[in-house]
């Protein structure tokens, strides 16, 4: 049988390395992209190596790296939401001062409606679960929960 203190320190380690390298992978495809989205189009040379006319798939990028992050994250056993997380907040703070407000206001219209769209989709999803599983009722539950909502909140 395992030591429990070995279990425990592994599993602290195992945590360690899933949100850390996550936010190790974010930062670095978060660095690279926002370098190539800022230096691609001031140099003319740099620009048909990265995808012909930068100015028009600027959007394009920002959203592949971001995709690129979940994937490297994912293939190196870290944690590829947090990556992405990462990658999007280091975006939205230095990557967005390269774009123009015509894209950026693209940019935010184009990930309003996804994300509406994604949530419209996970409450069916649960709705259709709901209806189609037997479930338990646990009332303790149920009103304990209520109860620290209103309490806590």
């Amino acid at each position: 049988m395992d030591n429990p203190g070995n279990v425990v320190g592994l599993a602290f380690g195992k945590f360690f390395w899933v949100t850390f390298g996550g936010i190790i992978v974010g930062l670095s495809v978060g660095f690279i992209g926002t370098f190539v989205t800022r230096f691609a189009t001031l140099t003319s040379t740099l620009e048909p190596l990265i995808i012909g006319n930068l100015t028009r798939y600027r959007l394009t990028i920002l959203v592949s790296f971001c995709f690129f992050s979940y994937l490297i994250g994912e293939s190196l056993i870290v944690s590829g939401v947090m990556s992405v997380l990462v990658t999007s907040i280091f975006f939205g703070r230095y990557a967005s001062m390269n774009i123009s407000r015509k894209s950026e206001a693209t940019l935010k219209q184009t990930f309003g409606a996804l994300g509406h769209t994604a949530e419209e989709v996970l409450f069916m999803i649960i709705g259709i679960a709901l209806v189609t599983h037997d479930h338990y009722w646990d009332y303790a539950f149920i009103l304990l929960s209520l109860a620290f909502i209103f309490i806590f909140r």
